[in-house]
């Protein structure tokens, strides 16, 4: 749990738990970058440049670019970061660096990304982040989008434990309501995405859970498991490879 704690108090030290993540824009075609001068470049990594003779390929992101990108020079192409395949590798560029399918996932050097903090669990990538508004649907899409990956299926006790001291550092800016993770209730019993059961009895916060008409879905916290309204807003997500 050391390296956990430390990439905890990196994170909030650059501040990625006291602020909301900057909304980004994909593009997809030149077309849907144009400025008012009707100039812009969709980049190979799904964000818009624009013309700055001052970079030395002339180009620059925009404001709406990943976090990291925003306001960036455009690298060469023989200069980009591509995917090595080689684990450890990884960087919060928008790209599968490693080859492992997932994108911005943590490495050595790689600890924070877009005001996420990045662990790894028995294995488990993990990304702890602060959404800036979104439902649980909401939060399962953003971390496919973000990082090809979903809200975190915590399967095993290292990484309930894991969750539940990242809860534990959110809870001193943000409150104790806790992440969402990938478990909800399917009308019948708790069940992860793919519907494999949850035996959840022991998990649960005390006085949890309340089951109040539309309270599906799980929020993980500092002192355990609760069932929470799927259409809340505005609140953290854990997201975990698929």
């Amino acid at each position: 749990m050391h390296r956990l704690r430390v990439m905890i108090a990196a994170a909030v030290a650059a501040g990625g738990w006291s602020c909301r993540l900057q909304q980004s824009f994909r593009c997809e075609v030149d077309d849907n970058c144009a400025d008012m001068q009707g100039k812009g470049t969709c980049e190979p990594s799904g964000y818009c440049s624009f013309d700055d003779p001052e970079c030395e390929t002339g180009r620059r992101y925009g404001e709406f670019a990943a976090l990291e990108l925003a306001g960036v020079c455009v690298v060469a192409e023989d200069e980009s970061t591509e995917s090595t395949g080689q684990p450890g590798a990884e960087a919060c560029d928008d790209i599968d660096n490693d080859g492992d399918g997932l994108v911005d996932e943590y490495a050595l050097g790689n600890e924070t990304c877009r005001g996420c903090a990045l662990s790894e669990v028995d294995g488990q990538p993990l990304w702890a982040c602060d959404l800036p508004s979104g439902t649980w649907a909401d939060a399962q899409r953003w971390c496919d989008e973000q990082f090809s990956a979903q809200l975190a299926r915590l399967d095993s006790e290292a990484l309930r434990a894991a969750a539940a001291e990242l809860a534990a550092t959110l809870a001193d800016s943000v409150g104790d309501s806790g992440y969402w993770i990938s478990a909800r209730y399917d009308g019948s019993q708790w069940a992860w995405l793919d519907g494999t059961v949850i035996d959840i009895d022991a998990l649960w916060a005390p006085g949890q859970p309340e089951r109040r008409s539309g309270e599906d879905c799980i929020l993980v916290g500092p002192d355990g498991w609760r069932d929470g309204f799927c259409e809340s807003d505005q609140l953290p997500v854990l997201c975990g490879a698929p």
